[in-house]
């Protein structure tokens, strides 16, 4: 009954898993073209047989596997037991280790011009610096924050008076412990456009296939508007970048056991986190819409966001 349930959960995961991360990972080379390789499926040397022309194909799609010489056939289950000869448990975790966001829509999925556009690794702007620059630090004390924590905590940098990003604070995103983007936010209060994200084109993930802090947030997840929000509240504490969820951030919310959603008092931000609270309740045991009084999160004083931490997570921090 056990195995039948954490099998279950693994074919669940599997929609996510790159094959091709998990194989460059254990040195295993594979071909995407070529002889015996059909459209769809990557080739491999089977593990089970005497083959030496890649005949064991593995489908991108569904995840199953199928020796052209030998009757080896099931899932990609079968190759990461072979591999690592471990349990159905350890296969479950070797699976979320190598599962992409960029495979959890099928909206993605059928878009391959799209997908093979992206970027396979970025870096942040050349002139952005990981030093706290006078001006950012002005900036950050202004708005309520430790300057040397939030700088700190979320790894951000400052850009000088040139360039694209001048006078601004340089914030990546991570996703797996990967830089998949970064935005910015100007310093100066005098830009006509405060925040700038990396185009979609030069990342990994746009911010809005992603959830800003998403790694530093476990079983529960509060979700707020932006990253300032998300600064002010801390652990646990995601934002979707803006009112306007998209699927790729439905999908990702829906993997934790509890979400929160505190959007900011104006009436479409409340619309939005009813919307994403009712999509969410079909996958997610425990779902909640929070309202403040007045403003959003990031105008919260010191002792509303530990009653509010509390509340939510049972502690402070």
């Amino acid at each position: 009954m056990a195995d039948d349930k954490l099998m279950k959960e693994i074919i669940d995961q599997l929609e996510y898993f790159d094959i091709e991360m998990y194989l460059e990972a254990r040195n295993i080379e594979y071909k995407t073209e070529g002889k015996n390789i059909k459209h769809g499926w990557i080739g491999i040397q089977c593990l089970w047989c005497d083959d030496a022309s890649d005949h064991l194909g593995i489908n991108l799609d569904n995840k199953t596997i199928n020796c052209w010489r030998c009757p080896i056939k099931g899932t990609i289950i079968r190759i990461i037991l072979k591999i690592d000869h471990c349990s159905l448990r350890g296969v479950l975790s070797i699976v979320k280790e190598f599962s992409d966001v960029r495979h959890y829509t099928r909206e993605r999925k059928s878009n391959e011009q799209h997908h093979t556009q992206r970027k396979t690794s970025i870096k942040l702007p050349v002139m952005s610096k990981k030093e706290l620059f006078p001006l950012h630090r002005t900036y950050l004390e202004k708005r309520g924050y430790d300057p040397e924590l939030i700088f700190k905590k979320y790894n951000l940098s400052c850009n000088g008076p040139v360039g694209k990003y001048k006078l601004r604070l340089i914030v990546p995103f991570y996703l797996k412990k990967r830089l998949v983007t970064f935005s910015s936010r100007d310093v100066t209060e005098k830009a006509k456009t405060p925040y700038i994200h990396q185009p979609e084109k030069e990342s990994i993930l746009s911010t809005k296939e992603t959830i800003y802090n998403i790694d530093n947030c476990k079983d529960t997840i509060l979700v707020v508007e932006g990253f300032m929000d998300a600064w002010k509240i801390g652990d646990n504490c995601g934002a979707t970048m803006g009112t306007k969820w998209t699927k790729i951030q439905l999908s990702l919310l829906s993997q934790f056991k509890r979400v929160f959603v505190l959007y900011d008092t104006e009436k479409e931000a409340q619309e939005s986190a009813k919307q994403l609270c009712y999509d969410l309740s079909c996958e997610v045991d425990h779902v909640e819409i929070l309202e403040l009084d007045s403003g959003d999160p990031g105008d919260m004083c010191e002792e509303d966001i530990k009653h509010l931490r509390k509340e939510v997570f049972g502690k402070i921090y």
